[in-house]
């Protein structure tokens, strides 16, 4: 059986933990995620069994990436007085 698999490295600017917030890996029935972290990246790896289900995982994680980044830059206004 074939195998999809697609790597994204995200530069880290923010002093968190996105393994910590999003979770080490998830399994699901199709696919697999791996989350793998560094002091300056992210490094995040889907594994599949077909092209949906690796599109599928890849707009999950990115979407809580994405929220994860959006909350910290709202925390950041907010300390610094303007509106979010």
């Amino acid at each position: 059986m074939k195998e999809f698999r697609s790597t994204i490295v995200i530069p880290k600017t923010e002093k968190v933990s996105y393994k910590r917030i999003l979770g080490a890996s998830r399994e699901y029935k199709r696919s697999s995620i791996s989350i793998k972290e560094k002091t300056d990246r992210l490094t995040i790896t889907v594994t599949a069994r077909d092209m949906a289900s690796l599109r599928a995982s890849i707009n999950s994680v990115t979407r809580d990436v994405q929220v994860v980044n959006d909350s910290l830059k709202a925390g950041k206004s907010a300390r610094n007085g303007q509106k979010v």
